[in-house]
């Protein structure tokens, strides 16, 4: 009897206190504009965007409730999400998760006379990536972006994939004209380099960016810089006057890439990077970026030091699913240790693309040009590519489907047979 009576007056005590108060410790935090570095905003059906054109992501700032807000200019940068990505069945409360796999088939005709041009046809892992984005309170957040698809040279001389570190770091957006990033993350130099991976209008990026490697061409170094581990603060897209908006972003690197356990640079010194960019109305967009660094060449003590002074500009336009992307790019590098002196070199590229998305049918006809000149002081080393592609990315699903042919084309007398054609498969999850 003691039992029911102490049970009966406890049900009576209860059903008399009020319920206690919502608590936003619980509540799902309001996502911030891209937060997570590579993961692509799902589009809206009725126009949807094509990302050729870099859309740099914007800051986690509890302010930030527009999806209309441009971003600052970020080397992680992505597409801004739409308000229906805070409904998605991968958003944890303030940790969101999502990545894609691409899969890759590619031809290289056979060079007649040169061996190692072309001979290997077949299937790849183009990438293979994971999203992690988090927020531990309110204007900081955690990105994390893992890829197992990354490439490292194996013991019988061909490429193997490996699990390796993209993006990995933290931000602070202390207000829309500062945002603080530390840790490894997309230098902001070149245009291409700064769109979202999962974007990309053909399977590789433009050999501006990335170079030339066997089994497609003779070897010859990109002009982009890539991820770099170091410091940066940078700016949403700020409102000057007339539909105009500016945005910055400033930073300091080891200026080793990617993954690079220490700062071999000359002399210890690092790689400042600065990168401005004017809007109009979001539509068209001016970008300018310069980078200066020291690199100490070469194994131990038998070592060079170079100096490197890297700028580009470039110009974009988005509009009615039409996306236009022009760039150039240059390096200067000097060698100062050598003795006798060595002339400086010069290396140069251009970059034109250009394609339009069907908004009924997901299809996507696209052309690039890629010009790249390795070194001045070399005879016969500029390169042109004429890249046609025919890609499907239909807005009602996280797929993209690739197809493309480059025509590539080499001086006369380093002239190659070395067409080739890529095929290719996006599935994503955001």
């Amino acid at each position: 009897m003691t039992v029911w009576m102490s049970a009966l007056a406890f049900a009576l005590f209860t059903a008399q206190v009020p319920p206690a108060p919502a608590s936003d410790e619980g509540a799902a935090l309001p996502l911030p504009i891209d937060a997570v570095s590579e993961m692509p905003a799902p589009e809206p059906e009725i126009v949807p965007e094509v990302a050729l054109v870099p859309e740099p992501i914007a800051p986690t700032a509890s302010t930030s409730t527009s999806t209309q807000t441009s971003a600052p200019i970020s080397a992680s940068t992505s597409t801004p999400a739409s308000d229906s990505v805070s409904t998605s069945a991968f958003d944890f409360g303030a940790l969101r998760v999502g990545g894609f796999a691409r899969v890759g088939f590619s031809f290289v005709r056979d060079d007649p006379t040169v061996d190692f041009i072309g001979q290997s046809p077949g299937f790849e892992f183009a990438a293979a990536r994971l999203e992690l984005s988090a927020r531990p309170f309110d204007k900081a957040s955690v990105h994390l972006s893992i890829d197992a698809a990354a490439r490292q040279a194996g013991a019988s001389g061909s490429e193997e994939y490996r699990l390796a570190a993209r993006d990995v770091f933290i931000e602070y957006a202390a207000f829309p004209a500062l945002v603080a990033r530390a840790g490894q993350f997309k230098a902001p130099f070149l245009a291409e380099t700064l769109g979202c991976d999962a974007d990309s209008l053909f399977l590789r990026n433009s050999i501006v960016e990335r170079g030339l490697a066997p089994p497609v061409g003779y070897a010859a170094n990109g002009l982009g810089l890539g991820r770099q581990l170091g410091v940066s603060i940078s700016s949403e897209r700020l409102d000057v006057f007339g539909g105009i908006g500016v945005r910055y972003e400033v930073g300091v690197f080891n200026g080793t890439g990617e993954n690079a356990l220490a700062n071999d640079s000359g002399g210890g010194s690092l790689m400042p990077v600065a990168r401005v960019e004017l809007d109009y109305q979001r539509v068209a967009r001016l970008g300018a970026a310069v980078a200066y660094g020291k690199r100490a060449q070469g194994t131990r003590p038998d070592q060079l030091d170079e100096e490197n002074l890297s700028w580009t500009v470039d110009v974009s336009v988005s509009h009615h699913g039409v996306q236009l992307l022009a760039a150039y790019a240059q390096n200067h590098r000097s060698f100062a240790s050598l003795t006798p002196v060595v002339p400086d070199e010069v290396s140069r590229g251009a970059l034109a693309q250009i394609s339009w998305r069907h908004p009924g049918t997901g299809l996507e006809p696209a052309y690039r040009f890629e010009l790249l000149e390795p070194s001045d002081l070399v005879d016969d080393t500029r390169v042109m590519h004429h890249a046609i592609g025919l890609n499907w990315k239909p807005a009602w699903l996280p797929v993209r489907i690739y197809a493309a042919y480059t025509l590539r084309i080499e001086a006369e007398a380093r002239g190659l047979t070395n067409d080739g054609v890529e095929l290719g498969a996006q599935l994503g999850f955001f």
